[in-house]
């Protein structure tokens, strides 16, 4: 993959994490989505900056495919999942059991396995 491929790949994974951070950070405000609130989940501002975060993300995903394999550039995003683990524990105090460390490192070294060429 090109350094451009890459740097943008990187880009969509920070966009799919802001989105999923903002997403996850009102749904904790509101006392998390009912059925009932789903009016007021849809128009929340923390909700719609996910959400526009998320489809900007899909907009850079299109050229990452556009320059990229498909089976390095699909694989390689996986590596967004220890970065999300790290995020939980930063910014929501989750407790991370040591297994979940241990299964998002497993995934970056596929991650980097099957990026390889």
């Amino acid at each position: 993959m090109s350094l451009q491929a890459w740097l943008l790949l990187g880009l969509n994974i920070i966009m799919l994490l802001v989105g999923q951070v903002l997403i996850k950070w009102d749904l904790d405000r509101m006392g998390g989505f009912q059925w009932n609130n789903l009016l007021a989940t849809v128009t929340s501002p923390g909700i719609l900056g996910g959400v526009l975060a998320l489809t900007a993300g899909l907009v850079v995903w299109f050229r990452v495919l556009s320059l990229a394999p498909f089976s390095v550039a699909y694989p390689a995003q996986s590596s967004s999942y220890l970065i999300g683990i790290i995020l939980g524990w930063l910014f929501f105090g989750e407790s991370i059991p040591t297994i979940r460390w241990v299964g998002g490192l497993v995934i970056l070294l596929g991650a980097y396995l099957v990026s390889v060429e």
